[in-house]
């Protein structure tokens, strides 16, 4: 069994709207551990709060409640310069789009460098010899530390985004959907990266993805979103090859299988996402919900283990009748 990394507990961010009264609760009483040495998964629909999730991880926004906890430590409790002193440099983030992630103006080298510099850890080493190491580690030739973004493909500027993120040799990397914008071979060869990396330097990593079928390559556990909750959980087997929430088949069955002998999942949800303005009573799916029951409409459900630590939010799967 794998050590945790990280708890979260009952994790609740709320956004107010300046153009609704009504407030948007983007993440509702989240709780998920991560292990070491893992990646989870983290799958949903936009507008699911995937990637509020993440930053609310490494406080890049502020928790309205809930715990989270990093190797034993209250991370939401500690002040903002202790955690930037104690903690930035061993939580980094790879954003979406690598072109707006990284400065036009700074030379390639800088940009890989800066993590080391604000944490105080270049301790007198060669900025040219540092950077190109880490050039290196994920595939690029160190010959392009002085090139510019612009002089850049988009897989060569993600590669440059990871770099940065493993400068300061962190424990824990959240990946915002970091190959959705990249053609299917720069794709791959970028998970390769991050497999690779994590086999090497033992990093976790919180990768955040629509996109199921590159959520099965490279993560070993997933978790579902709908709605701001996480409605099922499990291990990349579990979660794909034995779906049970009526939303994990739907999202499961819009995949396209490349074996045609395998079968394939039946499972349509009915009409349009809800608004988080405007939430559903009791079980937050049961407006689209084809298995839904009178007793979805009022009662909330409670994430239970069906087994072998799957977990599953719906009542009627817990009782076996669907």
């Amino acid at each position: 069994m794998s050590e945790t990394l990280i708890n979260v507990n009952n994790l609740t961010k709320i956004f107010q709207s300046r153009m609704h009264k009504q407030p948007l609760i983007a993440v509702n009483d989240v709780t998920i551990d991560i292990k070491k040495g893992h990646t989870v998964g983290l799958v949903g629909e936009s507008g699911s709060g995937k990637s509020t999730i993440g930053r609310c991880l490494l406080r890049l926004i502020e928790i309205d409640n809930g715990e989270i906890i990093f190797e034993g430590q209250r991370l939401d409790k500690l002040k903002k310069d202790d955690f930037r002193k104690k903690m930035r440099s061993r939580m980094q983030m790879v954003f979406q789009d690598p072109y707006d992630s990284l400065n036009p103006r700074k030379k390639i080298k800088n940009i890989v460098l800066e993590p080391i510099r604000l944490a105080g850890k270049m301790n007198g080493r060669d900025p040219d010899l540092v950077a190109g190491e880490l050039l290196e580690k994920v595939r690029l030739n160190p010959s392009l530390i002085n090139s510019y973004r612009h002089q850049l493909t988009p897989g060569q500027q993600q590669c440059v985004g990871i770099a940065r993120a493993i400068a300061t040799n962190p424990d824990f990397i959240v990946l915002d959907e970091p190959t959705s914008l990249l053609d299917v071979s720069v794709r791959m060869n970028v998970l390769q990266i991050l497999a690779d990396l994590q086999k090497t330097l033992g990093i976790t990593y919180l990768f955040i993805s629509h996109d199921l079928s590159t959520v099965q390559v490279i993560c070993h556990d997933v978790a579902v979103m709908y709605l701001g909750k996480i409605i099922e959980t499990g291990t990349v087997n579990q979660v794909f090859n034995t779906p049970r929430h009526p939303y994990s088949k739907a999202l499961l069955s819009s995949v396209l299988l490349p074996d045609p002998s395998k079968k394939h999942l039946s499972c349509e949800l009915k009409g349009e996402i809800p608004s988080p303005l405007d939430m559903p009573s009791g079980c937050p799916l049961h407006t689209r919900c084809p298995s839904a029951v009178p007793e979805c409409i009022h009662s909330k459900q409670q994430m239970q283990d069906i087994g072998e630590g799957h977990i599953v939010a719906c009542m009627r799967v817990v009782n076996g009748e669907i």
